[in-house]
Parts: structure tokens; C-alpha cells; sequence
């Protein structure tokens, strides 16, 4: 996250990786309880998310999960790259979101 100023207000801006898929959810501790979340789709989020900065985008979403989603109209998608994750053994087709 960073902030940045527009005229006399400061805004936070944040980049954001999106990919959709089945985790594992636990509540962790007996006093002080946690939810814990488990799966391969946090990883392959993160590891989208990294790469926001190299493409200069502040959101980026797997074209698994955009093809599942229907976008408002004043959403514009650009397809990145078909991008080899660290740790994975297959690429994955990346696209940025914006708003016009």
C-alpha cells in the first residue's frame, strides 16, 4: 500500500491479485481462537498480486476466475501475459482490470 495525494486529499492505493478456487478454512487455538485459511488457491493469489508492480497494474485477475465473473460494462480487461507462477508447473493467462 501506498498514499498518494490528489489535490488536498490523501488517498490510499492498494494492488490486488484475484483467483478463485477451493481452500480450507479452520479454527485454529482454545483461548484465543483464529480462523486459518488452507489451500493452493491463497498461494497462486499472492503470487498474482507480485506481479502487479512488474506490469504496472494495481489489479490483477486470473482468466479462470474472469471468465466466471461478468464485469460491469465501465471495466476494461487487458490480457497480460500467460504468466509461470513461482512454485507452479503450469503457466497461468493473467489479465489487468481497470476502470475507464
Amino acid at each position: 500500500m501506498r498514499i498518494i495525494r490528489r489535490n488536498t486529499v490523501w488517498f490510499p492505493e492498494f494492488k490486488a491479485g484475484v483467483h478463485g478456487g477451493k481452500l480450507m478454512v479452520t479454527e485454529v487455538g482454545s483461548v484465543k481462537k483464529e480462523i486459518a485459511y488452507h489451500g493452493d488457491v491463497i498461494n497462486t493469489t499472492a503470487r498474482i498480486q507480485s506481479e502487479c508492480n512488474n506490469y504496472s497494474a494495481n489489479m490483477l485477475i486470473s482468466e479462470s476466475l474472469l471468465k466466471e465473473m461478468q464485469l460491469p460494462e465501465d471495466y476494461v480487461t487487458k490480457n497480460i501475459d500467460d504468466l509461470l507462477l513461482r512454485g507452479k508447473a503450469k503457466a497461468i493467462n493473467i489479465f489487468s482490470i481497470s476502470k475507464e
